[in-house]
């Protein structure tokens, strides 16, 4: 048998080639990284594209003469009021002699703001680690509280459009009227309702579920022979402790106060985001209906609609691109023109990123400063 020919050393082996799935696996992390960003940009560049096929015509000098500043003032007020109310939730859902409410305003603040720019609700994970690391408090319960906040959160802006989409009937275009049972809004409110119930009856179960859901995943775990290993471990350990966090929030008077201030939160949130868009005074199409001929009622019923949207599991940058879609969904609902509604959808987004960064970056800094003189009480 001759001898194989020998190899050419600037050629690389076989054994030695990136395979496809190789090269995809390296670039996974990246894929990861970009994905939040691309959608967002993608999202939002078809909004654009949106507004400039509608044939509207945005003079930005005659739209800062239309600014009103007493508006965003008041929605100013509106979004430091909705910090100082979810300050007083999170004492009262982390209760420690040695955390008031006002030490938490600021992190309300930071998690604003990091919320607004972080993919996936990042900023969720920044309390948690902030409480722990600024005040001492376990991981553990501020992911309860942090969870059952945010589904507070969804059930009080169910509550809010139920009554407010019931009042508004009769000011809603003649496509989406209630002439008769089954038309799209009694859809919409029955689906409403019907997510308030189903929510409000996971909320009073769910300290009694935490046992049962990780007694099922120890179960799962042992037969797939992984309980053993350490990141299984510490996982379960971290459940079972959020678990007790969440037995030790289980009381009437808790969740009734707890729900109570997030009503009043969101009633706020949707107060900034009417006053930012009062301010605008947006004159995209004036031949259809505007943001002004709409009240407050009627806002809510729009804007519930790029509440929810966030709730979507997209890959965007705080919910970006994802909300304005929503926004413009619900708010031509309720009869504002295609373009009006993405031009009043950016608007607010543009104007919430402004103050959440004016006031979460002083913010970030307080929380460092805090973070770094326990560093030094502890040594």
């Amino acid at each position: 048998m001759p001898p194989a020919p020998p190899s050419d050393p600037a050629l690389p082996s076989p054994a030695s080639s990136p395979t496809p799935i190789a090269a995809i696996t390296r670039l996974r992390p990246w894929l990861r990284r970009l994905a939040a960003p691309a959608v967002t940009a993608v999202l939002l560049a078809l909004l654009v594209r949106q507004l400039a096929a509608s044939g509207a015509q945005i003079d930005p000098r005659a739209a800062l003469a239309r600014v009103s500043p007493a508006w965003l003032t008041a929605g100013v007020a509106c979004f430091v009021a909705v910090n100082v109310i979810r300050a007083v939730r999170f004492q009262h859902l982390i209760p420690r002699p040695d955390v008031g409410a006002t030490t938490f305003m600021p992190i309300g603040f930071a998690l604003s703001f990091l919320n607004n720019i972080l993919p996936f609700r990042g900023g969720e994970v920044v309390f948690v680690v902030a409480m722990r690391a600024g005040y001492g408090i376990p991981a553990a319960d501020s992911t309860a509280a942090l969870f059952l906040a945010r589904m507070l959160d969804y059930l009080a802006v169910a509550a809010w459009f139920v009554p407010l989409a019931a009042l508004s009937l009769h000011r809603l275009p003649p496509t989406t009227a209630w002439p008769v049972a089954g038309t799209p809004t009694a859809w919409l409110i029955g689906i409403a309702i019907a997510f308030m119930t189903a929510l409000g009856a996971l909320v009073a179960a769910l300290a009694g579920l935490g046992p049962r859901a990780l007694d099922l995943t120890r179960r799962a775990l042992a037969r797939a022979r992984l309980d053993r290993r350490p990141l299984a471990r510490r996982a379960v350990d971290f459940a079972d402790r959020t678990v007790l966090a969440f037995d030790a929030l289980r009381s009437r008077r808790t969740y009734a106060v707890a729900f109570a201030l997030t009503a009043l939160l969101w009633l706020g949130i949707f107060a900034w985001q009417y006053s930012f868009i009062q301010g605008l005074n947006l004159a995209v199409d004036p031949a259809s209906r505007g943001f002004a001929d709409l009240g407050f009622p009627l806002f809510v019923v729009g804007a519930t609609f790029g509440t929810l949207s966030k709730a979507v599991p997209v890959p965007t940058m705080g919910g970006h691109g994802v909300t304005e879609v929503g926004w413009t969904l619900g708010f031509t609902l309720v009869g504002v023109s295609v373009a009006t509604a993405i031009a009043g959808s950016l608007g607010i987004t543009l104007l919430t990123l402004v103050i959440s960064t004016l006031f979460g970056l002083p913010a970030l800094w307080w929380m460092e400063r805090r973070r770094a003189a326990r560093a030094r009480l502890a040594r």
